[in-house]
């Protein structure tokens, strides 16, 4: 629930689980593309940036477009997805289909 909680650039909220897509090497850790982590909070000192935490990065600077969100059910973007019902009678997607998250 994001109600009265600000919202940073990008649409993300602090707890946001995210991934990266740029790899990082300096004297807070490493990142690297895919790497999951969380969003911590506000940039200081640049409001356009995101303050995230991944595993072997304890303070990563990001822009809101060198992450992805986690989706609903723990899937990333691109990830393949098989559908387990029909959607409806017109048959645009069935049982079985696959697709891309």
């Amino acid at each position: 629930d994001n109600v009265n909680r600000e919202e940073l650039p990008g649409g993300y909220y602090v707890g946001d689980i995210v991934f990266s897509k740029v790899t990082l090497a300096d004297s807070e850790g490493t990142l690297a593309i895919g790497d999951r982590g969380s969003v911590i909070g506000p940039c200081p000192g640049d409001r356009g940036k995101i303050l995230c935490r991944f595993a072997k990065h304890a303070w990563a600077s990001m822009l809101h477009d060198q992450l992805d969100p986690e989706l609903a059910g723990g899937y990333r973007i691109g990830d393949i997805v098989i559908s387990k019902v029909d959607l409806d009678d017109s048959g645009a997607v069935l049982i079985g289909d696959r697709g891309t998250a």
